[in-house]
């Protein structure tokens, strides 16, 4: 069970003045709306090519990752990712934010990173 009294977010990307992204939460507390899983995260990917492949690769590695429950995708055609996880623990949601790093910095041929989220 959560431990407050509400939980709200909003985060809104834009990209010379034209929404990329535009997503919200709201979290009544005392209780557990996800059916068991108490961690959740979102991740929004922007760079300057479409991003739809990307999109596909990171929902398919996500599917079926133990302790979570998970979903990437382009909203529209182009620079733009957002991606939602559900976890069990923290443990399960760190192996999920590591690999959409990692598949993200592959495809866009960038370096690995200086260190992995533990």
């Amino acid at each position: 069970m959560f431990a407050f009294t509400r939980l709200r977010s909003r985060t809104e990307i834009h990209r010379d003045g034209i929404p990329e992204a535009i997503d919200g939460l709201d979290l009544p507390g005392g209780s557990e709306p996800f059916g068991g899983y108490s961690y959740t995260a979102a991740a929004y990917i922007l760079a300057p090519v479409n991003l739809e492949s990307l999109a596909d690769d990171l929902h398919h590695h996500l599917d079926g990752l133990p302790g979570v429950l998970a979903s990437a995708s382009a909203p529209a055609p182009g620079p733009c990712v957002v991606l939602r996880v559900l976890a069990t623990g923290a443990p399960a949601l760190y192996r999920a934010l590591n690999l959409v790093r990692d598949a993200t910095r592959s495809n866009l041929d960038l370096p690995a990173p200086a260190r992995t989220v533990s």
